[in-house]
């Protein structure tokens, strides 16, 4: 096992963060920090833009190639497709390239990140979100990213922690922005979110391991300040030679290091189910997608609402999550005006436990933010059983707000009990005792104490019978 704290590809400097590849480029290819592509709109505009993007082109670098690295598993159908690419695109500018296909060895799960670290004018994000066909936020730095290398050092590279699919770009641009780098994005791109990216996420021919086990879904969303390029630890399994439509590639056949007391989760136990087999026979409308995207082809405000999702099968909602990520839309159909609102009692407990935990704190029920309770109902919501369990829709980060039930304390029961004991004597002469033998009858609290396991949900019954009871009595002269 052998510790590299230094990249063997050291002279390349830029960086290029795909879904699947990354490009390392030499260090005369990049303006400096001061050159912005400044192609305003007027006359000159496509000259503007042609010399500023010149500034990327490798024509004459005294025999020096540009790196292409490519971190691999598993997707040999795209490799054929991406060299021959890159291929005729890099020849039509006359830049001389070698690919390197960093291929993951190990048993253990993709870490597109620390094959990233194997091998920075700030970084410069060619593939802005507004251009992207699936991520449309602000803090958005996949696609294509060029980096010099001494910003990449500086960074640290990318965090370690990351095995498995998801988090790892979101977690670089806090690094990025940390270091008080700025990430600007080239203007006049005519390409959009028709024409740019063959960005799939099949779930039967290109499932993404997105799995999270042990505590990964915690520690993965913190700032990682502990790994980097100087804990990266890999060997060398083997080098071998391919020709792919002439096209020379290297492959580096690699074997990363997983420390398993600090990520365990390099390892897990993944389901091998395909639940997406089992929901037409529960639910069988919902399986048929298209209803949902007839319902906004008619009407693109559309409001849909899936009550007790706790009593769902696990992996229901994994077939829509396409309509929902960030935000899907088409020429055809567009379902950013569209709301989906899931309904669920699970987490109940949480919810009451940090419900207390802030009154605790001297925290009053209506200082409460939205903010106090996300967390805590992601996570319940992710890993308690239902409809959402280890749901794609959770793992994708589709759901924009999980907003809680908080549960109700004496007091708001008293409220309910006084509403309904009016509906029947509107003198308003309300009976204390009465009170008393309401929430003696109808009302238990949760473990805390404090909250109504029911809410109020039995009241009207009981004050109903309760009331009419009580006025028996008084006829037959028993009170």
């Amino acid at each position: 096992m052998v510790n590299y704290t230094r990249s063997v590809f050291k002279c390349f400097i830029g960086i290029c963060i795909l879904s699947t590849f990354v490009v390392i480029f030499q260090i005369g290819g990049l303006p400096t920090a001061s050159e912005r592509c400044n192609c305003e709109d007027n006359r000159d505009r496509d000259v503007q833009h042609e010399k500023f993007h010149q500034s990327f082109r490798i024509e004459q670098m005294d025999g020096k190639k540009l790196a292409i690295v490519v971190p691999f598993r598993d997707r040999f159908d795209e490799l054929l497709q991406f060299a021959p690419h890159m291929a005729a695109f890099l020849g039509k500018q006359n830049v001389p390239f070698h690919i390197f296909v960093v291929n993951q060895n190990d048993r253990y799960r993709f870490n597109r990140a620390s094959l990233i670290n194997f091998p920075e004018n700030g970084p410069l994000h060619i593939s802005g979100p507004e251009f992207h066909p699936k991520y449309h936020y602000a803090a958005f730095i996949g696609g294509i990213l060029l980096l010099r290398m001494e910003h990449f050092e500086q960074l640290n590279g990318m965090s370690n922690r990351y095995w498995g699919w998801g988090l790892e770009d979101d977690e670089f641009y806090v690094r990025i922005k940390e270091a008080g780098l700025e990430v600007s994005r080239p203007k006049n791109i005519t390409t959009g979110t028709n024409n740019t990216f063959l960005h799939v996420h099949d779930r039967v021919h290109r499932r993404r391991d997105t799995v999270k086990c042990f505590n990964q879904r915690e520690i993965t969303r913190k700032r990682d300040r502990e790994t980097g390029l100087n804990t990266l630890k890999y060997s060398i399994h083997s080098r071998r030679e391919l020709m792919i439509d002439g096209i020379t590639v290297t492959v580096l056949n690699v074997d990363l290091f997983c420390d398993k007391t600090k990520t365990p989760w390099c390892e897990c136990e993944t389901k091998t189910e395909n639940v997406t087999q089992k929901i037409p026979k529960k639910m069988p409308r919902l399986s048929n997608v298209s209803d949902i995207k007839s319902a906004v082809a008619r009407c693109p405000k559309s409001l849909f609402i899936f009550d007790e999702v706790e009593k769902m099968p696990a992996g229901l909602f994994d077939s829509i999550v396409t309509l929902l990520d960030n935000h899907a839309y088409t020429k055809e159909l567009d379902f950013r005006q569209s709301i989906f609102i899931f309904l669920s009692n699970v987490a109940g407990p949480e919810i009451a436990k940090k419900m207390k935990h802030l009154l605790d704190s001297g925290v009053w029920r209506e200082q409460t933010k939205l903010h106090d309770f996300e967390q805590t109902l992601e996570i319940s919501s992710y890993n308690l059983a239902g409809g959402l369990y280890r749901s794609e829709l959770i793992e994708s980060h589709v759901v924009d707000h999980f907003v809680p039930f908080l549960p109700l304390e004496l007091r708001h029961v008293e409220k309910c009990v006084q509403v309904e004991y009016l509906k029947y004597d509107s003198r308003g002469q309300f009976d204390e005792s009465f009170m008393r033998d309401v929430l003696k009858e109808a009302v238990t609290f949760d473990e805390t104490g404090l909250f109504s396991n029911n809410g109020c949900k039995r009241i009207s019954k009981k004050v109903e019978s309760m009331y009419f009871n009580r006025q028996r009595k008084r006829i037959n002269g028993e009170l």
